[in-house]
């Protein structure tokens, strides 16, 4: 069939194609809504544990500190001390003790019914339980070489015992409680900084497991996953299960197996996420994952997708439909419009095609005031702001590169103008010192001291920051990289640091690496520098390089020292510009250079973290990518 007439062969082209527009709009609509649907779904799932999240770590906060506020009360530390000194001299059968007993028993029994509390010990400093509300078999048996020595309270009293800091065990099952699920909370008894024993709570799972069972919100089929680390490849569920009641302690979720464990395998590793996964049944689930840290907990709340997204199946049905009428109102309407825009349509190409060309003035002629009137109108507006935006962006390069040039100025500046005035507070400053030598009292040669020891602080922050900002600047000249000879480099660059030290290395071979070879010189160096820094105090100081596997196909490299160590609580803060940890007069530095090592590492694409515990040490993990090859 011959077509003259272009108005036909718009209406025919038009009933051709027509379809898989329609198809392409109503395939996005669809994908959209179930985007978002899933969106929302995963945000309510994530507000929910979140919630979860919260709900357990004030809960056991606040066993936490009934414990210690318990500890502290007179009559407690006055208890413990009779209690250990009759149990001592004479056993829990003399009269003396029954005495004790009967005196403090409803003291005892109205702090636990106040808090509901499965029972109560006072522990001696060696191991001895000389007190129990309830007196089962725990009772009077040493925690350290008794029967008991591996239970959930000889755990935390052993913790407690070693750091002086109130604990709480792991739930577990407890023989003397008819092996139910139970945990532990102790604190230390002290009176004058003199520990005097230890006062341990028992506590059930009833509140815990209301917590996790709860699943408001979650559907028919919402369930809340707790589980902890048993070893590398297994983790243990710690709480009963929607589908197995069972399950706490009991089901296993085999880690190796990342289809199935996705969400406890990252929440375990302290990762908190959201998403569609697979569960440890194998059905598809929107699930938030989060990790509890005063448990050591991985946590996943979830629902079945097939539940969660129901209505974005039934709207696809109700939307094949429209589509179908969709398409039948345009076939008809192609024949009608068809004659009616083909002339417009020709202007528009051709304004187009001038403006494609690079004229920008061109314009649509006008075509009255129906919607293709407002078309050519939206089209010359289009094109307007199209010339007006080309010039704006023009406009932009040119401060940028202006922008540019001042920070090159800025750099030029620091480096020279504002070291001129360093070196001469410096040199007047030694002038001075040995112009006046024994002529200036102990206070002025003090200020004098303060001030040299100044600038010189000053002029290493202006070379650190400078090392910082051009670090995002300069070119990477990435090769193949040998590590172990980069870190013998770094070592030998840090001599003087190790002078009259006593220093243990323990170096591993390292894997090679994929990168600039003199910025990762500099990481090695700065991580190095400040190990060697806070182990400064440590008699012998440990010092260990190595490699911690692998990660998305990079190494995972670590360097640990046994110094100062950090609290993990302000671990967020180690990377920051200016951030420190420790005080400047314990530890000299400026803060930039893990600031530095961080930014190294990004242009690597890398990251960076830090684990570690005051006076403990700390471990500085990053990781690099594999060269091709291996």
């Amino acid at each position: 069939m011959r077509f003259t007439s272009l108005t036909q062969r718009f209406s025919v082209w038009f009933m051709a194609v027509s379809l898989l527009p329609i198809l392409v709009i109503g395939y996005s609509l669809l994908r959209v809504f179930k985007t978002e649907m899933e969106t929302m779904v995963a945000q309510q799932v994530s507000a929910i544990a979140d919630k979860k999240a919260d709900q357990i770590d004030k809960d056991l906060l606040e066993r936490v500190l009934d414990a210690r506020a318990l500890s502290k009360l007179k009559t407690t530390r006055q208890a413990m001390v009779e209690f250990a000194q009759v149990f001592a001299q004479s056993g829990m059968e003399a009269a003396a003790y029954h005495q004790l007993d009967v005196h403090y028993h409803d003291y005892f029994q109205r702090l636990i019914d106040e808090a509901n509390y499965c029972d109560l010990f006072l522990v001696s400093p060696q191991g001895a339980v000389v007190y129990s509300q309830l007196h089962k078999s725990d009772f009077a048996s040493n925690l350290f070489t008794g029967p008991y020595s591996h239970s959930g309270l000889a755990q935390v009293s052993r913790q407690v015992l070693s750091t002086l800091e109130s604990s709480i065990s792991d739930f577990d099952y407890y023989p003397l409680s008819g092996d139910a699920i139970v945990a532990f909370i102790a604190a230390p008894v002290m009176q004058q900084n003199k520990l005097l024993g230890i006062l341990a709570l028992q506590i059930n799972n009833v509140r815990l497991w209301q917590v996790l069972t709860d699943n408001v919100g979650l559907g028919a089929s919402g369930e809340t996953v707790v589980a902890r680390s048993e070893n590398a490849h297994t983790a243990l569920v710690m709480a009963p299960l929607t589908h197995q009641s069972d399950a706490a302690l009991k089901r296993k979720i085999p880690l190796h197996n990342p289809q199935l464990a996705t969400a406890i395998g990252n929440a375990i590793l302290g990762r908190r996420g959201s998403g569609i996964i697979t569960d440890y049944r194998g059905v598809k689930v929107v699930a938030a994952w989060r990790y509890l840290p005063r448990m050591g907990w991985g946590m996943a709340v979830k629902t079945d997708v097939e539940e969660a997204l129901a209505p974005v199946y039934r709207v696809r049905t109700f939307s094949l439909i429209i589509l179908g009428l969709a398409l039948f109102a345009a076939l008809v309407g192609a024949v009608l419009l068809g004659r009616r825009i083909v002339m417009p349509l020709q202007n528009l190409s051709h304004s187009a095609q001038e403006i494609a060309a690079g004229n920008l003035q061109q314009r649509v002629p006008p075509a009255g005031q129906d919607e293709l009137g407002q078309l050519a109108v939206s089209f010359n507006t289009m094109a307007a702001e199209l010339s007006d935006r080309i010039s704006q962006q023009k406009q932009a390069q040119r401060q940028l590169e202006a922008a540019n040039k001042e920070l090159e100025s800025f750099s030029y500046s620091v480096s020279h103008d504002l070291r001129a005035p360093l070196r001469h507070i410096q040199g007047y400053a030694e002038m001075l010192t040995r112009a006046s030598s024994g002529q200036l009292s102990a206070k002025a040669q003090q200020y004098l001291e303060t001030i040299t020891d100044a600038s010189m602080e000053m002029g290493q922050l202006i070379d650190d920051l400078l090392t910082f900002s051009r670090i995002s600047r300069i070119e990477l000249y990435e090769n193949r990289v040998i590590l172990d000879e980069l870190v013998q480099d770094a070592i030998r660059g840090l001599e003087i640091a190790m002078q009259g030290r006593n220093i243990l290395w323990k170096i591993a071979p390292l894997p090679p690496a994929l990168g600039d070879p003199s910025l990762l010189k500099q990481v090695f160096t700065n991580l190095l520098d400040n190990a060697l820094k806070y182990s400064r105090q440590r008699d012998l100081a440990e010092i260990e390089i190595g490699c911690a596997g692998e990660e998305n196909g990079q190494s995972i490299l670590f360097v640990r020292d046994n110094g100062a160590g950090f609290d993990m609580q302000y671990a967020h803060k180690l990377f920051g510009v200016f951030q420190r940890l420790h005080r400047a007069d314990e530890f000299e530095g400026t803060g930039i250079g893990l600031a530095t090592v961080r930014r190294i590492i990004a242009r690597h694409g890398g990251r960076i973290w830090a684990e570690g515990a005051v006076n403990h040490g700390a471990t500085f993990y990053f990781t690099l990518r594999l060269p091709l090859g291996g």
